[in-house]
């Protein structure tokens, strides 16, 4: 039986790297039992037989938000060391981002993300059975079902704290929404300083 394969989102490497406590800049704030879930998950496979799959978008991604210091990508050097990986060529467009179908392509509005579900598509075309791994990027919680229904599969490790962070997002969104014009443009107004301030700081 052929040992399952990962294509797995820097945000959990980062995650996972953060371990305790995050100081980490990228990473938005989760509790201390999130933080451990996504590097028990990570310790996990790590020990695991199971593969990642990568690409050299992938691993350029992976270079230029950790170092061979961080936890999570040591563990994927150490998978690289031991075979344990697939390396894929991915087609790309004018714009250097992986192509997926117009359909697919109209859903995934983050370009940048574009080469997961390209490398997940590709290796189950070669019949490699394989999932995406998501820690705190809403994005895949929005596409999840989109994304099944063309064979591509979802783990999110945060699942409850993704639906809540969701959930605030489409809050403030319908808030912004609600805001009359004439109130945005007071607001506006309000904020910035007159020209009589603005001279009188340059005269300071």
């Amino acid at each position: 039986m052929a040992e399952l394969r990962n294509l797995i989102d820097t945000n959990v490497l980062l995650v996972a790297s953060a371990y305790p406590v995050i100081e980490n800049a990228d990473i938005p704030s989760l509790s201390t039992n999130d933080v451990e879930k996504v590097f028990n998950w990570m310790a996990t496979f790590e020990r695991s037989e199971e593969f990642v799959i990568l690409s050299r978008t992938i691993d350029s991604e992976y270079r230029n938000k950790l170092d061979y210091q961080d936890y999570g990508f040591a563990v994927i050097q150490d998978k690289v060391s031991k075979a344990k990986c697939d390396w894929l060529t991915l087609n790309k467009d004018f714009n250097d981002d992986a192509v997926l179908s117009p359909a697919l392509s109209s859903v995934i509005h983050d370009r940048s993300d574009r080469k997961w579900v390209a490398a997940s598509l590709s290796a189950f075309s070669m019949g490699v059975n394989n999932k995406i791994v998501n820690a705190t990027d809403t994005d895949w919680l929005s596409w999840e079902q989109v994304l099944a229904s063309h064979g591509v599969v979802v783990e999110q490790l945060l699942r409850t704290w993704l639906l809540s962070k969701k959930e605030k997002k489409a809050k403030k969104k319908q808030q912004r929404n609600r805001t009359p014009a004439f109130a945005k443009s007071k607001l506006s107004a309000q904020t910035k300083p007159s020209r009589k301030k603005r001279k009188s700081r340059k005269k300071k």
